[in-house]
């Protein structure tokens, strides 16, 4: 597994792997990779090749292994179009946050290159967008946009909480004067 920039200066962990076209399986190399490591440590992009390139001294040459290019085949996912607005806006969102094109209402944010930096933007953005709150682990649990925007509407339904208003009050006004002690 290598982190590498990409073309848009973003940085996304990348699992090269050498074996033949017929035993590759992303699937199963996902979970095998599940019982071993923490969710942040899994690559969203895996590369076949057909050998790793190596340095002069026998090393794997990092610097010439290929940037992927996500195709709609790798993510495993049917493209679907936004259905409605609040989709369409999403969708938005996570083009330009990813720095992607197309995205579907099916995708996974987190398997398109999303982590948690990226998560807590596009919560930020949502807040902006729909003048709406919804927690972060809410795309965690549901990280399509088609589940995002559930949370969202499930969040506009909610009844809002009055949050009482913070007075500011001068320090002056809480001090006892020498005259008031005595």
């Amino acid at each position: 597994m290598v982190l590498k920039k990409l073309k848009d200066n973003q940085e996304k962990l990348i699992g090269y792997i050498v074996c033949s076209k017929e035993k590759f399986n992303k699937e199963i190399i996902i979970n095998r990779l599940k019982s071993k490591l923490p969710e942040y440590m899994i690559p969203s992009v895996f590369v076949n090749l057909d050998k790793m390139p190596l340095t002069t001294s026998g090393k794997i040459n990092k610097a010439v292994l290929p940037i992927p290019q996500l195709t709609r085949e790798e993510l495993g996912t049917k493209y679907i179009a936004p259905r409605n607005e609040g989709e369409e806006k999403l969708v938005k969102i996570v083009e330009e946050l990813l720095t992607i094109e197309k995205v579907g209402v099916k995708d996974n944010f987190f398997e398109l290159g999303g982590h948690s930096l990226l998560a807590t933007q596009f919560i930020s953005r949502i807040r902006e967008e729909f003048n709406t709150e919804i927690k972060l682990i809410k795309l965690f649990e549901e990280p399509t946009i088609e589940g995002v925007y559930k949370n969202i509407i499930v969040s506009l339904n909610e009844p809002k909480i009055e949050r009482p208003t913070i007075t500011k009050v001068s320090r002056d006004s809480r001090r006892v004067k020498k005259s008031d002690i005595s």
